[in-house]
């Protein structure tokens, strides 16, 4: 199940929450209503745990944040070609 939300209120969708058992399990971000994902957060049991950015907007993640469960996040990790 998806969620579509607008959350600059300019009326294009630019915000998909996806959920599995009514869980959120994974939020992209998408500017107005572009195919391209800038910024996927990946949630475990609703709670964030790491997040992948498209700096420059071509359709691959250039870097990954990692946020532990005290808030901390991690510097940016580059994602190599691989996607790994």
């Amino acid at each position: 199940v998806n969620e579509k939300n607008d959350t600059d209120f300019n009326g294009l969708v630019d915000c998909v929450t996806t959920f599995a058992d009514g869980i959120a399990t994974r939020v992209d971000y998408m500017p107005n209503e572009s195919k391209i994902v800038t910024r996927r957060q990946v949630l475990k049991d609703s709670v964030l745990v790491e997040e992948l950015v498209d700096e420059n907007r071509d359709g691959t993640f250039d870097y990954k944040i990692r946020h532990d469960p005290f808030g901390e996040t991690s510097k940016p990790i580059p994602i190599g070609p691989d996607g790994k």
